[in-house]
Formats: structure tokens, C-alpha cells, sequence
């Protein structure tokens, strides 16, 4: 191994994330691209890569090639569920319900297969998330819109409890529409404001919050859809 390994090989969303060409990529070195956290974890664990093959990082920033942070740990996020036989689930699961309770399709028109309903939920440019039925909702699952949403990861998504990103007029309408959205399925609910997980502000057009049903017809979570949000 070079004492400074360079870059050989990216696909898209590498190039992407470094912010870079395939011409320029060979003028780029790994160290240049770690945070200190980033080093000593590869330094750690560049033994068990060289004699397995391979090797689990913690998440955490790295810096394209102009110097901004990124998270690797977002980088990842897609190429994870894609692997994921339950996010391929539960994306069909969402999909029908919302067919079911609304009449219209969620989804542009050719999503059909498990990888494409994923694949086009996960792009979708409305923030789409699950939560749990429990006393305290946490959330399950969040679209890339909804983790940039509530400026939060995949990983760190299921510390959120709904009632905490909600102001009060969210939660007096949520309590309001909720017998609603159990009994025939969906409720439409008005704009607002809501919270992310760092506490800024988000308004919202207008939202949509349906039952998602699994392959039994049962209820297994509730998903909500942000329509036209930015942060104030």
C-alpha cells in the first residue's frame, strides 16, 4: 500500500459526496478526507481490513474535495435499505395504504417492483415518516426528505418521539384528527410549524397522515407526509 492512498474508483454518488471528477479523483488522498475521528477509526481497524477484507466504521464527517462536511453516514443510508428486505416491505405497505384510504397513487407512475416503490419513496421530495402505535410514537422510518426534515440519520431516527417535533397547535390537531386517521384510515391536516431534532422550526403547507397495513390488513404504523416544508 502507497504511504498516501489516493483514489482510484468512484461511482456517482462518490463523486457526489467528494464533490469531484473521475479525472480529478487520483489527486485526492484518503487522510485528506477523514476528521480525526475518521482516521483513528480507519487506523484502528485497518488490520482486521487488511486480514478479512473488510471492515465497520463508525459514522461520523468526512470533507469533500472543497472542504465541506459531509456524513458518510448518510452517504451510506440508501445503499443500506436498499439491502433491506423490511424497508422493501414496508415501502409497499405504505404505498398500498396510502391507494387504499386516498384513491390516488403515492408514487410516480412505474414504480412497481420492490427496489423501484423503495427507491422512489426514498427520493420522494415530500418528507415521508413512519411512527410507532405506542403510547409514546417514536419514529420508524423516514424517506431522505424526512432525515433532512428533522436534520437527523437512520440510525438516530428511532430517539425521536413524535410529541417532541410537534408544537401545540400539531399536537391538539394530531389529537384531534387521530380517532379519524384509526377509524377511516386517513386524515388531511393543516399546515404549521413543527420542530426538528435540533429545535429549528420547519413550516409545512400541509400534511397527510394515513394507516399503513401489513399483509394481515392489521395496523402496523402510522405514516405522515410533509408537503412543500423548509425551515424558517
Amino acid at each position: 500500500m502507497q504511504a498516501l492512498p489516493v483514489f482510484t474508483f468512484a461511482n456517482q454518488a462518490g463523486l457526489d459526496m467528494l464533490e469531484t471528477t473521475l479525472v480529478a479523483l487520483q489527486d485526492i488522498t484518503l487522510d485528506k478526507i477523514l476528521d480525526d475521528h475518521g482516521r483513528k477509526s480507519l487506523c484502528t481497524e485497518f488490520p482486521q481490513i487488511m486480514q478479512q477484507g473488510f471492515a465497520c466504521l463508525q459514522g461520523g464527517l468526512c470533507l469533500s474535495s472543497m472542504g465541506r462536511p459531509v456524513s458518510y453516514e448518510r452517504a451510506v443510508a440508501w445503499k443500506a435499505q436498499m439491502g433491506t428486505p423490511e424497508a422493501h416491505t414496508l415501502a409497499r405497505w405504505i404505498s398500498h395504504s396510502y391507494r387504499c384510504y386516498l384513491g390516488v397513487e403515492l408514487l410516480k407512475s412505474g414504480a412497481h417492483g420492490n427496489e423501484s416503490v423503495l427507491k422512489s419513496l426514498w427520493h420522494q421530495s415530500d418528507a415521508i415518516m413512519c411512527c410507532s402505535l405506542k403510547a409514546l410514537p417514536v419514529f420508524t422510518f423516514a424517506n431522505q426528505a424526512g432525515l433532512d426534515m428533522l436534520e437527523t440519520t437512520l440510525v438516530a431516527l428511532q430517539d425521536i418521539t413524535l410529541d417532541k417535533i410537534l408544537d401545540d397547535h400539531g399536537r391538539k390537531s394530531l389529537c384531534t384528527e387521530f380517532p379519524q386517521i384509526m377509524q377511516q384510515g386517513f386524515a388531511c391536516l393543516q399546515g404549521g410549524l413543527c420542530l426538528s431534532s435540533m429545535g429549528r422550526p420547519v413550516s409545512y403547507e400541509r400534511a397527510v397522515a394515513w394507516k399503513v397495513l401489513n399483509e394481515e390488513e392489521n395496523a402496523h404504523c402510522i405514516c405522515f407526509m410533509f408537503i412543500n416544508w423548509s425551515f424558517v
